[in-house]
C-alpha cells in the first residue's frame, strides 16, 4: 500500500530473463532492502488498482503453472492467498512510490532494479513527499531511466504523462498499447458483463 491517498500505485512483476540471468530469492523481512536484490524487475504503475493487478497476474501467472512467487498487500477473492514464495524464476510483486519508511522518503521502486516497466498512468500524488508535481515525476523519470537497454517499457496511450516519461527513456524498447488505434496493441469494444470485461 502507499500509506494514503489515491493517486498514482506501483505494481511489480520481476522473474529471470530467458537468457538465464541470474534469479536468487533473497528471504527477510518484506520491508528490507534484501528480498528482491537479485530479481529482473517490471514494474506496473497505474493511479488505481495496483493491489487488483498484482492479484490478478498472481492468479494468471499461478492458474498458468508459472508458480510465481508473489505478495500483494490485498484480500482477493475465494481462496487465493496474498502471498506466497516458491523456487520459480517468477516473482510478483506489489509496489509503489510512497515513501520506503519513515526515515527514508524515497520511492519504495527506488529499491528496485527493474528491466521491464509497464506504465499505465502517473498523476501527480502523495503531497505530503512530493511538495510539487516537479518532484513527485522527477521520481519517475529515474524509474524510466534505470530501465537498462536490454529491457522493455509497455506505456499506455491513454495517459499523456505516461507516454511523456516513457519517451525520456534511454535505450529499451517503447511499446504503446491502449484505446488508440496507433497504438502497437489496441483495444476497442469494451463490454462489462457477469462474467468479466471482454474487447476486441
Amino acid at each position: 500500500g502507499g500509506g494514503g491517498g489515491g493517486g498514482t500505485a506501483v505494481s511489480g512483476v520481476s522473474w529471470q530473463t530467458s537468457s538465464g540471468s541470474s534469479c536468487q530469492k533473497i528471504k527477510g523481512d518484506v520491508n528490507g532492502d534484501g528480498i528482491v536484490d537479485e530479481l529482473d524487475f517490471a514494474l506496473l504503475m497505474e493511479n488505481w488498482g495496483k493491489t487488483t493487478t498484482t492479484a490478478l497476474l498472481s492468479w494468471i501467472f499461478t492458474q498458468a503453472g508459472l508458480e510465481p512467487s508473489y505478495m500483494f498487500g490485498g484480500l482477493a477473492t475465494g481462496e487465493f492467498a496474498s502471498a506466497a514464495l516458491s523456487d520459480s524464476k517468477w516473482s510478483i510483486l506489489e509496489g509503489d512510490e510512497y515513501k520506503s519508511a519513515r526515515w527514508d522518503n524515497g520511492p519504495k521502486f527506488a529499491h528496485y532494479t527493474p528491466k521491464f516497466l509497464l506504465l499505465t498512468a502517473v498523476s501527480w500524488d502523495h503531497v505530503d513527499v512530493y511538495p510539487t508535481e516537479a518532484s513527485y515525476l522527477a521520481a519517475f523519470e529515474t524509474l524510466v531511466n534505470n530501465v537498462p537497454a536490454e529491457g522493455l517499457i509497455a506505456v499506455s496511450t491513454d495517459n499523456s504523462t505516461a507516454l511523456r516519461l516513457a519517451a525520456q527513456a534511454q535505450g529499451p524498447l517503447v511499446i504503446t498499447y491502449g484505446a488508440d488505434p496507433d497504438a502497437i496493441y489496441s483495444y476497442r469494444a469494451v463490454t462489462q458483463s457477469p462474467l468479466g470485461l471482454h474487447f476486441e
